[in-house]
């Protein structure tokens, strides 16, 4: 712009002060030579000030945007310098926290751990606990795949007893943990990984040979049932069987019974016309047949004690297992009224239990003996003493009795003399020897017993202290006979069964006595046939039936030395409402 004015002027200076003077007028004075020279250099010389100022203007705008450009490549550089810095930290802590899990870690890693902490590093902290879940979750997928191609069915198992929900998996997780010291981490882990597999391992074998074991016994247990499956049907079968043979021989018997009918139907029509036309005999034949009806009375009442006789025979020879009875123990010391045996907590002898005692090497054979001869003679006389009856004191073979009272070691205890039948010519000593019949080292006897058991002579039962007696004993009773009730009670007579005790016989004489249609009469009638029904239930089962005072003697109970008539009619037996009230014999009399 500055060319333009300074050339528009005709010889004339610019506004800038220095003329501008073309050359085809340059050589018109002498006086304007130098100065057209000084106008010329001012204005090259500001030319190139203006192009340096330009160019100096342009290199400081472009150096000044390298230099920003630089700057931020510069901070970029750092930024990433920084983040590549943290990463490989972050890296170093991975494997170092690794290595830890591992239990491969150095000494100096543990430093470098503890450092961290005591620093309170929140980065560490963090990487710590994602590493820890990282790791956890990376054992338990390990866990749930062990065999998985190998043996699917165990992997399968491992992985539902390895379920996230599991007991497993929560250990896992609580011994896989740093613990909290203080406010912060521990360095470690309570296990390390390899631990802690070896460790679930152990508990998965464990745990398979469990199911395994399951396996085998359910196995077991359905080859069993298999097998009492196939039992059920054969004992069905042959229950079948007999039901169908019975119910044929039932039948056979229903038409055997009903032909007998007839038979005897036409010995009743043929006996009733006999009986026509013996009633139009004369009066010898009538006195014939009256001779004749007598003699069969005669008889039948002969037949029916024969019976009774057979049956008291047959009860008398029963097998006596009592004689095959051998010693238990022996006394080895008396000491005033107690004596001590060579029998105790081994042979589990307990206190309460009695003892016959009988001199050395004597058998039950003469003491069986003597009952039986004392039971004949009270048959006549129920109150008989041995003395009355004429048995001698000598042929008792029993010197007394003994009760336990305290056991003092394995093969010791202390007994208490209950009674002795001669204190004083034939007392029981050292060596006497000990029986009880119904009591063995560790088994338990089963016996029933029917009928009024009486303790003490008074002629009512005491059923209730002779059942305590067998207990204190170890006996099992199988069956009993219930006289209020009149009822036999018990699961029953079995095989296992091994006596029968029979109490008096009911007095059936004093039925007549009292009428029949009295209400003890008929506790006495049934009690009977209780008895009865019982005695015939052991025969059949082949159990020994024995008296209730035999017994008694055997098992070291003393007898009273008399005894009233067992009172099989007691009232203690009735309803009260059913007992006649008594009549007022002083009334009756004013009457």
């Amino acid at each position: 712009m500055a060319k333009k004015k300074s050339g528009g002027g005709k010889g004339t200076s610019g506004e800038g002060g220095s003329p501008v003077v073309p050359k085809k007028k340059s050589g018109g004075g002498k006086g304007t030579s130098g100065e057209g020279q000084t106008s010329t250099g001012l204005i090259v010389t500001l030319i190139f000030f203006i192009l340096a100022t330009f160019i100096a203007g342009t290199f400081a705008y472009v150096f000044s945007n390298e230099s920003k450009a630089s700057v931020l490549r510069e901070a970029a550089a750092k930024k990433d310098a920084d983040n590549f810095k943290k990463v490989a930290e972050q890296n170093r802590m991975l494997h170092i926290i690794s290595r830890i899990a591992l239990n491969t870690e150095s000494l100096e890693d543990r430093k470098t751990v503890e450092s961290l902490l005591q620093s309170n590093n929140k980065d560490f902290l963090a990487l710590l606990q994602e590493e820890h879940n990282k790791l956890y979750y990376q054992v338990s997928d390990s866990l749930k795949n062990v065999d998985k191609d190998r043996d699917p069915e165990r992997a399968k198992a491992i992985a539902d007893y390895l379920a996230p929900n599991s007991e497993t998996l929560k250990l896992l997780s609580d011994d896989f943990k740093w613990d909290v010291v203080g406010d912060k981490p521990a360095p470690g882990p309570r296990k390390s990984l390899p631990q802690l597999l070896r460790e679930y391992a152990a508990v998965i074998r464990v745990e398979q040979a469990a199911r395994d074991n399951a396996n085998k016994a359910e196995q077991d247990v359905q080859k069993k049932l298999e097998v009492s499956i196939a039992a059920n049907a054969a004992i069905k079968k042959s229950y079948d069987d007999n039901l169908a043979k019975q119910k044929a021989d039932y039948d056979k018997d229903v038409a055997e019974k009903e032909t007998r009918i007839a038979a005897l139907n036409a010995k009743v029509g043929a006996a009733a016309a006999e009986q026509a036309a013996l009633t139009r005999t004369s009066a010898v034949e009538k006195e014939k047949l009256s001779d004749n009806l007598q003699k069969v009375t005669k008889d039948n009442v002969e037949i029916r004690t024969r019976a009774e006789e057979y049956q008291k025979r047959l009860l008398e020879q029963t097998a006596d297992l009592l004689t095959s009875d051998k010693a238990k123990a022996k006394v080895v010391k008396r000491d005033g009224d107690y004596v001590q045996l060579d029998l105790g907590r081994s042979a589990n002898l307990r206190e309460r239990v009695t003892f016959s005692v009988l001199p050395r090497d004597a058998t039950w054979t003469g003491e069986v003996d003597f009952l039986k001869r004392l039971d004949k003679a009270r048959d006549r006389n129920r109150n008989a003493t041995p003395e009355q009856v004429g048995i001698a004191t000598k042929d008792m073979r029993v010197k007394g009795a003994i009760e336990v009272i305290e056991i003092l070691g394995p093969s010791l205890a202390r007994a208490k003399i209950t009674y002795e039948t001669d204190g004083i010519r034939d007392r029981i000593k050292e060596g006497d020897e000990l029986h009880n019949p119904i009591w063995n080292p560790g088994v338990q006897d089963h016996i029933a017993f029917a009928g009024l058991v009486d303790l003490d002579g008074d002629g009512q039962d005491d059923n209730e202290d002779f059942m305590r007696i067998l207990a204190r004993n170890g006996v099992v009773i199988d069956e009993y006979l219930d006289l209020r009730e009149r009822a036999i009670k018990g699961p029953g007579m079995s095989a296992s069964t091994k006596y029968l005790v029979v109490g008096p016989s009911p007095d059936v004489s004093l039925s007549s006595a009292i009428g029949t249609n009295n209400p003890r009469t008929a506790a006495i009638t049934a009690a009977q046939v209780k008895m009865a029904d019982m005695m015939t239930k052991a025969r059949e089962r082949g159990i020994q039936i024995i008296s209730d005072k035999k017994f008694l003697v055997l098992i070291g109970v003393k007898l009273p030395p008399r005894a009233l008539s067992a009172d099989y009619g007691s009232p203690r037996y009735l309803d009260p409402s059913s007992v006649p009230a008594p009549t007022d014999t002083k009334k009756d009399e004013g009457k």
